[in-house]
């Protein structure tokens, strides 16, 4: 992400797409749409950092669950992309 990108890597901005996450039972086409644009963002080392810092792990894998549940395949893709992601990064 370059320099003119910083408000997408602000912990605010990462807050909101994390609360759609939380929301994906009620919301799974937002959740998708928010984990996206997550999983994009996380090519940067910040946000990653952010992310992980925010323990937006369990999140994802509520979301994760949501999406099987409520059989949204396109959710539960991106939350698998984003876990395959965060757990590169940690370890």
């Amino acid at each position: 992400l370059s320099a003119g990108g910083s408000a997408l890597k602000s912990k605010q901005f990462l807050s909101l797409l994390l609360s759609f996450l939380r929301d994906a039972p009620l919301m799974p086409h937002e959740a998708f749409h928010a984990s996206r644009c997550l999983r994009s963002l996380l090519v940067s080392s910040e946000v990653e950092l952010a992310v992980n810092e925010m323990s937006a792990i369990d999140l994802v894998l509520s979301a994760h669950s949501a999406g099987v549940e409520f059989r949204h395949e396109a959710l539960g893709r991106e939350c698998s992309e984003i876990m395959v992601q965060l757990q590169k990064g940690c370890c």
